[in-house]
């Protein structure tokens, strides 16, 4: 009886397993998005793409609130203690905002370093999140209801 081989763990993908539980090709994109979301982390850490300020001015803005959102969190997390502005049961998810915000930051101002026009008009998703964090400075939850227990 032969030994059955694992397969790739990634959905609906039957080839055969390499690295990781994944296949090559989904090991190579697994290992690039993890780049991506480290270098998008330093970028929130220092208002900077590879130690280069951003040269967009509108974008720079974006940034540097986002880093302070990125700030906050970083601390509600790290004391496991919320604020008003960050309450500590939206802090996890709001870490994930920041990064989702930041990685569309940093494209649009690679691009526009590389001479493209960028599109300053938001796609529906990147603006539900920067709401969330509006809703948030209102003292409410993410999604705009009214927080019955007040930190």
């Amino acid at each position: 009886m032969s030994k059955k081989k694992r397969t790739c763990i990634n959905y609906d993908c039957t080839n055969e397993s390499y690295l990781a539980g994944y296949c090559k090709k989904h090991y190579q994109e697994y290992i690039f998005n993890q780049e991506r979301r480290d270098s998008t982390i330093r970028t929130l850490r220092s208002y900077s793409i590879n130690d280069s300020p951003l040269t967009n001015e509108n974008l720079r803005k974006e940034l540097d609130q986002l880093c302070e959102w990125w700030s906050r969190i970083c601390s509600v997390l790290n004391n496991n203690r919320g604020t008003e502005l960050m309450p500590l049961d939206e802090a996890e998810f709001a870490k994930e905002w920041c990064i989702t915000l930041a990685q569309k930051i940093i494209d649009d101002e690679i691009a526009f370093r590389s001479g493209k026009q960028i599109d300053n008009s938001y796609d529906l998703n990147y603006e539900r999140l920067w709401n969330r964090f509006k809703n948030l400075e209102k003292g409410l939850t993410s999604t705009g209801v009214e927080r019955k227990i007040k930190r």
